[in-house]
């Protein structure tokens, strides 16, 4: 039930009181970011939070969130790379991170995947429930981080888990792929000549982190803005510039 279950809330309030009241009522702190805080609670104590004086703004919208690709090409003009549009082909993504909040991606697609059969996913954060509850995310209270060292081992034993749900067809592979892959999946079709040229993605030898949305979660706009901090968070460790793209998003507000 809604009481019982854990939420995402972005809480504008006292900081030293928002940081006591969580120890004493559970719950996880996960960052703050002037006035306002990330938290996720249990529903049942969120009537309590809001009754305090020192709370001055709760943010939770029951938006449902859902991929988003009907005006892409038009509204981003990214079909003009294929009409003539000159551009600095050196410009390949190497030594950048590019992050997709999304469906999940097939990271078994040999366009993420480089010359030396290593993966250049280097995180999928899965947002949606693990089937093992001890492999939370606990940097952020529910999920479970992929890290690339899990990927390559998958790979090198051929081993494939479902981490884009066939449900949304592709969705995020597809965004991930216009922006980042590198076209090795049809190498052999470009030598053979059964394809004209060579299909690889604007930045091709970029980094990739995937944050796998559960669009079925309550405020769902809290969990873009988890995922947002998370791939910051990884970028710095990193000391990597990032590029954050999400083609997801609602119907209802921003």
């Amino acid at each position: 039930s809604f009481l019982e279950k854990e939420h995402n809330l972005l809480v504008r309030a006292d900081k030293k009181q928002i940081i006591k009241w969580m120890e004493l009522n559970g719950g996880k702190l996960k960052y703050e970011s002037g006035e306002w805080f990330s938290i996720r609670i249990k529903g049942k104590k969120i009537e309590k939070l809001l009754a305090l004086k020192w709370v001055w703004e709760v943010g939770f919208e029951n938006y449902t969130g859902m991929v988003l690709n009907d005006h892409v090409p038009q509204n981003t003009n990214v079909s003009g790379l294929q009409t003539g549009w000159q551009f600095d082909s050196s410009l390949t993504g190497k030594g950048v991170l590019v992050g997709f909040i999304d469906a999940g991606i097939d990271y078994t697609h040999s366009d993420f995947i480089d010359e030396n059969g290593n993966s250049r996913i280097l995180y999928i954060w899965d947002q949606n429930p693990p089937a093992d509850s001890t492999l939370i995310f606990e940097d952020y209270g529910y999920g479970h981080l992929y890290t690339s060292d899990t990927l390559n081992s998958w790979l090198g034993s051929g081993i494939e888990v479902p981490l884009d749900p066939s449900s949304l067809f592709g969705h995020g592979s597809t965004v991930a792929g216009a922006v980042a892959s590198n076209g090795r999946a049809l190498h052999d079709e470009l030598i053979q000549g059964t394809v004209l040229s060579d299909l690889h993605g604007i930045a091709g030898e970029s980094k990739i982190i995937m944050v796998s949305s559960d669009f079925n979660s309550e405020n769902w706009l809290a969990t873009v803005a988890d995922g947002v901090d998370s791939m910051l968070n990884k970028a710095e460790d990193l000391n990597m510039p990032v590029i954050i793209n999400l083609s997801v998003g609602t119907y209802l507000g921003s």
